[in-house]
C-alpha cells in the first residue's frame, strides 16, 4: 500500500549486477515488480525493467530456458494493456511457455498458460482462451499471486461468450473462498469482477454494490479503480440514475 516505497526499491534492484549464478532469480525478480507496475499504471518502468532483463538475460538464454522463459513474460502484459497489441503478447507468451516446459518448471508453465489465454481473450479467440484458462485451474491458481488475473480473464471469457450463468459462480464462489481465507487483498478485484457480472446479468443494484466496495478496497491500483468506476456508472445508467 505504498507504491513509491516500492517504486524506489525497484529502482535500487535494476541498478544491480547479479552474478551469473543468480540470473534466473534476478530475471524473476524484475518480472514481479513489473507485475506491479504494470498494475499501477507504471509502464515506463515496465519498459525499463524490459531493458534490464534483456540486457541480463539475452547473452544467456540459449542454454538458461527459465531465464530466457522470464525475459519474455516480462512483456505479456505490457504489449496488450499500453501497446495495444495482444498479438505481441500472446507471441511473448507462447515463447515464454515453450520455455519453461523445456525447463520442465510446470509452476511457471501454468503461468505462462494464464498470459496465452489472456491474450487470446483480447483476441477475440474465446473458444481457445476458455480452453487455456480451464487448464490453468490445475495447478490449484486460486490462492496464488496470479488468482486476481486469473478470476478476471476466466470470468470475462465466459460472460463474453455468454455464459453468464457459469461467469456469476465462479465469481462469487472464488470471492467468497478468499473472504473466508482472510485474502483481502484479492477481495477488491474479486468484487470488481462480480459487478461487471451482475450488471450483464441485469443485477444493477447488485452491481452497484459490489462497484462501490471494489472501489474503496483498490484505491491504489489505478487501472481497477477506473474499470470499476466504468462497471459502477454502467449500473447507476442501468437504474435510470443518469
Amino acid at each position: 500500500e505504498d507504491p513509491e516505497a516500492f517504486i524506489e526499491l525497484f529502482g535500487r534492484l535494476m541498478a544491480v549486477e547479479p552474478l551469473p549464478e543468480a540470473i534466473v532469480s534476478y530475471a524473476m525478480a524484475i518480472n514481479f515488480g513489473s507485475a506491479l507496475m504494470n498494475r499501477w499504471g507504471r509502464f515506463d518502468l515496465v519498459r525499463a525493467g524490459i531493458q534490464r532483463v534483456h540486457a541480463v538475460v539475452e547473452p544467456v538464454a540459449a542454454h538458461e530456458p527459465v531465464a530466457r522463459g522470464w525475459m519474455h513474460m516480462i512483456h505479456v502484459v505490457i504489449e496488450a494493456w499500453a501497446h495495444e497489441d495482444p498479438w505481441a503478447g500472446l507471441q511473448h507468451a507462447e515463447s515464454s511457455r515453450a520455455s519453461f516446459r523445456e525447463a520442465n518448471h510446470r509452476q511457471n508453465t501454468l503461468l505462462a498458460q494464464l498470459y496465452i489465454g489472456m491474450n487470446l481473450w483480447f483476441l477475440g479467440a474465446l473458444a481457445e482462451a476458455e480452453r487455456e484458462l480451464r487448464g490453468v485451474l490445475e495447478g490449484d491458481t486460486a490462492y496464488g499471486p496470479s488468482a486476481a488475473l486469473h478470476l478476471f480473464c476466466f470470468a470475462g471469457v465466459l460472460a463474453d461468450r455468454g455464459a453468464l450463468e457459469e461467469a456469476y459462480e465462479v465469481a462469487s464462489r472464488t470471492l467468497a473462498a478468499w473472504q473466508a481465507r482472510g485474502l483481502r487483498v484479492y477481495e477488491g478485484s474479486g468484487k470488481r469482477v462480480l459487478a461487471d457480472v451482475l450488471c450483464r446479468r441485469g443485477d444493477y443494484a447488485g452491481a452497484e454494490r459490489e462497484a462501490r466496495g471494489a472501489l474503496v478496497s483498490l484505491r491504489f491500483l489505478p487501472l481497477e479503480q477506473m474499470a470499476v468506476t466504468v462497471t459502477l456508472a454502467a449500473a447507476l445508467l442501468g437504474q435510470g440514475r443518469a
